[in-house]
């Protein structure tokens, strides 16, 4: 009796948790939507209102007009840019902003964020020092948000410095085994107290009470700035010492993780068809995850194809022909369950078995509608091994006592 009161007990706890999840989504979903809409609204006049003050700052023939229409201009962009600012927090926060990954050339992209910001730093009486080997190479990253990563950097270090000097330096480096482009931006300003510096990367947070009113800014450039490293697999440090000058440290990998999984994806595809061993389809969003899979996989004798979109799965096991597909059915961005049933209803999968990785407690739903066999997360190796065996009838290797 007391077993089934606790059952209940807990029954109930896991209901009002799944609706209290599903009401901060919705919540958080109409939040995005608001500000998305809100966003569209400003920008629309907001860009009549630039437009317009730039054909009427040509034709000025007055200097005082032609000062007044510049100021107008000046005041619309710094608007537009804090709205589109703000639009992008809410689209990281609510998963929907996605990265246009390709490879660009390092020394171009700082050359150019560099050109920007040359007049700002003539204007605080700094100097603008860059420090980088023409030849350091390419890097595979959105462009545009490296881009804006480092003008945010930038832009905050001539704001905090006056009759200074800031610095950006760009290297190549190794680390744990992989190479990452290292970005430095130094300055001699005002500097950061050290139980300030945690603050720095919330959103609309600044290290300094009154410092907004003083040097102006929203605290969201560096909140955004350490989401969209973040993304692209990257990270954001700082180091500065109160009226001395600051270091920001921005990395990323020279060839991330989602790359070399597409890379991965195109050759194991193609070599699918000539493999002589057993071809395994991983289905996950999770690039580590797959990462993982398909090394245990690889190890274990079969030829793993890794698949980071639920919707590319049936046609590949149509061509592919695998002894199974494993699916995370929780996996982000991934409709685990609608690719389960996708591969269940049509004839040329039908008999394809699935093994389907989840939380145990989602064991008897996965086998219920229609995967074969089921491994709970963490994926332990001998386990995945031997649902493996019994998909392809082959009895599981015990160890030896």
């Amino acid at each position: 009796m007391r077993l089934r009161a606790r059952l209940r007990e807990t029954a109930r706890v896991e209901g009002e948790l799944r609706a209290a999840v599903c009401l901060a989504e919705s919540a958080s979903s109409a939040k995005s939507q608001f500000l998305a809409n809100m966003s569209h609204e400003l920008r629309t006049p907001l860009n009549a209102i630039i437009g317009y003050s730039e054909m009427l700052l040509e034709d000025a023939d007055e200097p005082d007009v032609a000062t007044d229409l510049g100021r107008i201009r000046s005041s619309g962009r710094h608007l537009l840019a804090l709205i589109n600012d703000m639009l992008d927090l809410a689209r990281v926060e609510a998963g929907r902003l996605e990265l246009e990954r390709s490879w660009f050339d390092v020394s171009e992209l700082v050359n150019e964020v560099a050109a920007v910001m040359f007049p700002a730093a003539d204007e605080r009486g700094d100097m603008l020092v860059l420090d980088f080997a023409p030849d350091i190479g390419t890097l595979h990253a959105d462009p545009v948000r490296v881009r804006q990563i480092l003008l945010n950097l930038l832009s905050n270090a001539v704001k905090f410095t006056r009759d200074g000097t800031v610095t950006l330096r760009a290297r190549r480096e190794r680390r744990a085994g992989v190479e990452h482009v290292l970005f430095e931006i130094e300055d001699t300003g005002i500097g950061i107290a050290e139980h300030q510096q945690s603050r720095l990367f919330r959103p609309f947070v600044q290290a300094h009470s009154g410092v907004s009113g003083q040097y102006g800014g929203t605290g969201l450039g560096l909140a955004l700035s350490a989401r969209f490293a973040e993304m692209m697999e990257g990270e954001i440090g700082v180091r500065s010492e109160l009226g001395v000058g600051s270091t920001f440290t921005f990395s990323l990998p020279v060839n991330s993780t989602s790359a070399r999984m597409e890379d991965l994806f195109e050759s194991r595809v193609a070599e699918a068809a000539e493999s002589e061993r057993p071809v395994v389809l991983c289905v996950d969003s999770d690039t580590t995850a797959l990462d993982l899979l398909c090394r245990a996989l690889s190890a274990e004798g079969y030829h793993p194809v890794p698949v980071r979109q639920g919707d590319a799965v049936v046609e590949l096991a149509r061509r592919l022909a695998p002894v199974a597909v494993t699916l995370d059915t929780g996996a982000a961005g991934i409709d685990g369950w609608a690719t389960l049933a996708t591969l269940r209803g049509d004839p040329s999968t039908r008999a394809t078995p699935v093994i389907a990785i989840s939380t145990d407690h989602d064991a008897a739903r996965c086998l219920a509608r229609g995967a074969r066999e089921f491994v709970g997360k963490p994926v332990r190796r001998e386990l995945l091994r031997d649902a493996l065996a019994r998909c392809r009838g082959v009895e599981p290797q015990r160890a030896s006592a």
